[in-house]
């Protein structure tokens, strides 16, 4: 069954894949054996406002005529008495006090949402093509009262009651006490153009520059609370709220190498041949987290406190060059579990909500894709941008027989229709996986920035910005660390000859020196011949006489 309201917000469909993506989008990497991640990040979501209905306290608009209040039935009265007085000696035509001269305004309230979230992951490689991963979120959820104002007001605060008694008085004295009432007409409002017109026509020539004073401010949000609280009839329940950090859903996962040509494995370098790798992942999402509760006029639900299912694609594509991009299809089943609502009157959101109540809520399954092209400015530095498409099924509510009441709306930002919502987004990077897998870093890690903003969605979906910061570090916890082998193409051989370099055309011929014969070989004598004949020290060499 659905709640009989279009609700001012959706399920917060960003607020899924925050904690999910990595600060510069999903990838595809799976960890070769033994080396562990430890990833850390930090996601900021602020939600401003809704596509096709405003901003998000829109839905509190009410108005306040001043006719409500029982403390304030005197006060028209003594308004309407002055126009009746003044009548016959002002002229012209005349005037009745109705309600749109004797409103407080309508209430204008000004909301803004944070979400933080810093979930933890930790992943190992337990095969080259195994990865199994836990993530710990911690959030924070939290309303805030940009602004509470009355706009469209014809009534304000008497600014100074004992002048104007007094400026009355001279007019006729039974008019002292209109000029003592709380609250006066507006001096931009028909009834307070009319009275000063009046005045000014029936004030005494040498009281001409005793002025009556209007005026020109609505009351304050601060006084309308006042005035309820004094009639007894409620509060405005409008302050600035905020959940303390709390642990969100654990979530386990396993992912799978499809394919894998990159090398180096974690990531190459921009001159490298580049490559291809993809991957699936199944994951559990444990409903540790209690963000499906609504228990406040303003809080605003989450998928925090819905456990499920998930499968993911991953690839990556290297170019081979300085372009990089990866792309992620994410699908989501939730469980259904109950949670806490409590109603209240939209006509008078003075007044208290109801009692808490249990309702079975079953949301609609989520899919989730994103495309993350990277500029490689170095091995080093990436800039990128992002673009995610989101889409959550419909919420199922199962509400007890008789709730809400008549004319009664569930408290909290939700609804239970389909919605979409697009992204896009910058970021930058620096990271030292290639470096690593080439040998030339000791440490494996990088660090990225990303800034989100969503430009399109479906009636009711979040305005929201976000920015995303993180960390990965990576250890080879255990298994032996893969060190690359120096390239040996270019080293010559001893047994090759390397060609002569080519001389300069013009330049002058130069002749290059002979070539030494080689020296002969000494001879070794046959087995069996006798050594040679050493002569004497003195004696001449064979064929020469003294």
């Amino acid at each position: 069954m659905k709640p009989p309201f279009r609700a001012a917000a959706t399920v917060f469909l960003l607020a899924v894949s925050a904690g999910r993506a990595s600060a510069q989008g999903e990838d595809a990497l799976v960890l070769p054996r033994g080396m562990v991640e430890a990833n850390v990040q930090g996601t900021y979501s602020h939600y401003e406002g809704l596509f096709g209905s405003g901003d998000l306290g829109s839905r509190f608009a009410t108005p306040f005529p001043a006719s409500l209040f029982p403390s304030l039935t005197g006060n028209t009265t003594a308004i309407q008495q002055f126009f009746t007085v003044t009548q016959a000696r002002a002229g012209g035509a005349p005037f009745t006090v109705g309600p749109a001269d004797a409103a407080l305004g309508t209430l204008r309230v000004g909301l803004g949402t944070d979400l933080r979230t810093a979930p933890i992951t930790v992943r190992a490689g337990i095969t080259r093509r195994l990865t199994v991963s836990a993530t710990v979120p911690i959030e924070f959820r939290g309303t805030q009262v940009t602004s509470l104002r009355l706009t469209d007001a014809t009534l304000g605060r008497n600014p100074n009651p004992t002048t104007n008694a007094n400026n009355l008085a001279k007019i006729d004295p039974a008019l002292a006490g209109v000029g003592q009432a709380a609250l006066l007409p507006l001096a931009t409002s028909p009834a307070g153009i009319e009275m000063l017109r009046r005045y000014r026509l029936l004030r005494a020539a040498g009281d001409s520059t005793l002025e009556l004073v209007l005026p020109t401010r609505p009351l304050s949000a601060g006084g309308l609370d006042t005035l309820l609280i004094n009639d007894q009839l409620g509060r405005l329940p409008f302050s600035s709220i905020a959940r303390p950090y709390e642990l969100g859903d654990v979530e386990v996962a396993a992912r799978f190498q499809l394919l894998n040509t990159v090398r180096p494995a974690l990531r190459p370098s921009r001159s490298g041949p580049g490559g291809v790798r993809a991957a699936v992942e199944l994951g559990v999402r444990l409903p540790t987290g209690h963000g499906g509760d609504l228990d406040s006029l303003t809080t605003v639900t989450s998928q925090s406190g819905q456990g499920g299912v998930t499968g993911a694609l991953l690839g990556d594509l290297f170019s081979g060059s300085r372009w990089w991009v990866s792309g992620a299809a994410r699908y989501t089943h939730p469980v259904a579990r109950d949670v806490v609502r409590r109603t209240y009157d939209p006509a008078a959101v003075f007044l208290p909500l109801s009692d808490s109540t249990i309702v079975g809520r079953s949301p609609g399954d989520r899919i989730e894709v994103g495309v993350t092209p990277r500029y490689r400015l170095t091995d080093e530095i990436s800039l990128a941008g992002r673009y995610a498409f989101l889409r959550q099924g419909a919420t199922t509510l199962d509400l007890p027989s008789g709730f809400p009441a008549a004319g009664m709306a569930l408290a909290g930002f939700e609804t239970t229709d389909a919605n979409t919502a697009q992204l896009f987004g910058l970021g930058v990077s620096y990271t030292t996986l290639t470096a690593y897998g080439e040998g030339r870093a000791k440490v494996p890690l990088d660090f990225s920035l990303l800034y989100e903003r969503a430009v399109a969605g479906g009636s009711g979906a979040p305005k929201t910005s976000r920015i995303t910061v993180g960390g990965r570090l990576f250890y080879q916890a255990w298994g032996r660390k893969r060190v690359p082998k120096p390239d040996t193409a270019a080293v010559a051989r001893p047994d090759s000859a390397a060609p002569p370099p080519a001389r300069p055309a013009g330049s002058p011929t130069v002749r290059e020196p002979a070539a030494r014969p080689p020296a002969p070989r000494p001879t070794v004598p046959a087995p069996g011949t006798p050594p040679p004949t050493v002569p004497a020290p003195g004696t001449p060499p064979p064929g020469r006489e003294d």
